[in-house]
Parts: C-alpha cells; sequence; structure tokens
C-alpha cells in the first residue's frame, strides 16, 4: 500500500475519534495515538459485540450502521458513537448484551491495548481523564460526597492524606503518590460568607473541606450544602473546564486545596494514581447513567 493511502487511513481514524462524543476534546495528536492502535472492523446484522455480565473486550467507534443493546434497555449507538469505552476503563462488565443492529462499520480498539496506552502515554491518559469529567461535568453530576468527617486544623499530612483518600476518586490511590499530592496541595481558611469559586471562572483548584460548610449556589437558588470531608470543584477542574455554579462559604471554613497543575504532575509521577482516577471516574458515569 502506499504511503499516500497509509496517511489517508490514520486520517481518517483520527477524525473519527475526533467526532464522537467523549473523545472531541481530546488533542489531535492525543487521538493520532490512539487511532494508531484501531482497525476497521465490518460487523454483520445480529454481531455480537458485548456479552451481558462479561468484561468489554473492545471499544467500538461506530463509522456507520448502529449497535443495540437488548432487553429493552432503549439504547443505541449510530455513528460516531462510541461503545465500550468507559466500561473499559471502570472494568465494568457489560450489563447487556451489545449487538450490530445493521450491517455496522466500527473503528475496534481492543481494551488491552487501551490499558497499554494509558501506561505507556501520559498524554493521552490526561487526555481521556479531561474528556471523562467533562461528560460527568455537562451532564450536571458531581461526585458522590463524602460522610461527615473530623480532621485537625492546621492539616498534618495524616489530616491531608485522610481528606483526599475520603473522596472519589482517590479511594484507592497508593499511600506515596497521594502523599506527592498532599504535599504539593496548600490550606486556605474562607469567613463566612466569602465566595470560593463563581460560576463562569476557570475550574483551576479543587478544594478538600476540613471543617466548616459551604454550600453550592446555580443562579443565586441554593442546590447543595457540604460539609468537612467533602471535596468541591474536583469535577470541573479535572474537566479542565469552568465553574458551573458558585461555591459559598457558610461558616469559617478550612480547606485543603490542590491546582491542575498539581494533580498532573503528580500523575506523570505515578501513572496508576491517573488510572484510579480514571477509572472512578468512568465507574460514576456508568452508575449514574445505567448503561
Amino acid at each position: 500500500m502506499q504511503d499516500h493511502d497509509l496517511d489517508a487511513i490514520a486520517l481518517r481514524r483520527v477524525l473519527t475519534l475526533s467526532e464522537t462524543g467523549l473523545l472531541g476534546g481530546v488533542a489531535l495528536s492525543e487521538l493520532a495515538t490512539l487511532a494508531g492502535n484501531a482497525v476497521e472492523v465490518e460487523l454483520p446484522a445480529g454481531s455480537l459485540v458485548a456479552t451481558a455480565g462479561a468484561r468489554v473486550a473492545a471499544v467500538h467507534v461506530v463509522i456507520d450502521g448502529s449497535l443495540v443493546a437488548s432487553g429493552g434497555s432503549g439504547w443505541r449507538w449510530h455513528r460516531h458513537d462510541i461503545f465500550g469505552a468507559v466500561h473499559v476503563f471502570a472494568d465494568r462488565a457489560a450489563r447487556h448484551d451489545v449487538r450490530a443492529a445493521v450491517a455496522t462499520r466500527t473503528l475496534q480498539i481492543d481494551a488491552e491495548d487501551l490499558t497499554d496506552l494509558f501506561d505507556d502515554n501520559f498524554g493521552v491518559l490526561v487526555a481521556t481523564i479531561r474528556a471523562v469529567a467533562a461528560r460527568l461535568a455537562d451532564g450536571g453530576i458531581d461526585l458522590s460526597p463524602a460522610t461527615p468527617a473530623v480532621v485537625g486544623v492546621p492539616l498534618g499530612l495524616v489530616d491531608r492524606l485522610f481528606l483526599l483518600r475520603r473522596q472519589l476518586p482517590f479511594t484507592h490511590g497508593s499511600v506515596r503518590a497521594l502523599a506527592s499530592l498532599a504535599g504539593a496541595a496548600t490550606e486556605q481558611t474562607w469567613p463566612a460568607g466569602a465566595v470560593v469559586a463563581r460560576a463562569g471562572d476557570p475550574a483551576t483548584c479543587a478544594w478538600w473541606l476540613g471543617d466548616g460548610e459551604v454550600r453550592i449556589l446555580d443562579s443565586d437558588r441554593e442546590i447543595a450544602r457540604l460539609g468537612a470531608g467533602s471535596a468541591v470543584g474536583l469535577v470541573e477542574m479535572l474537566a479542565g473546564g469552568r465553574h458551573r455554579t458558585t461555591i459559598e462559604t457558610t461558616a469559617t471554613t478550612h480547606a485543603l486545596a490542590a491546582t491542575a497543575a498539581a494533580l498532573v504532575d503528580v500523575i506523570e509521577d505515578h501513572t496508576e494514581l491517573g488510572i484510579d482516577v480514571l477509572a472512578a471516574l468512568s465507574r460514576e458515569l456508568l452508575d449514574r447513567n445505567a448503561t
């Protein structure tokens, strides 16, 4: 095959990945790495691509045709939709059989290849974390809040580790990786009535509350209150977007603050933490959407 034909195929694969809802915000350079591990497959109508109760073996990006889940779930994947990525990231089994509804062509990436990519390509891992976090944020989904906690103020290293591990997506993080993040974090204190972040501000930081309380405002309407042990602004920070709500203290509040840049630096040194973060975000997305 001529070199220009190979270049055209690679470009087509990158463009196909870029048009998916999940990976649309990932840089083309990162998508090129994913595309290099993808193959185009032809699926006759009725072909089984995932079995209920079994691990998803491959990610499928629909080029043309469609995939459908059995059991009356109503889930379908059409052109530019991606099936299986979040399941692979979360290491979760499919909830339904998924088949080709008609003759379908997909871009397929094996689950094992995808996992190896994250180990070897830091940029792909970070870009994918942002893409999944953005999907959560776009759906108005924050991570499940922690139960109330009592820690010392000011925060010692043990207190910092305790706060970080209480909240997704760090519950399974190694002590060494979290100690690096805890060491890069700073402490902040606000009086009652202080605005921690306004809707529309760049989400460059997340906060773990050591004590006190904040309320979350959507267009001046209170939608939630979070107390000690909770994380605030984490999904939006991971997504690399802007705050969708305003965060305001209701009492004197002390928090541990970590920037996106600090987290990225830690993930670069501890890839396993990034994989844990991606898995936790993906599980949350699957649980909320029940796919």
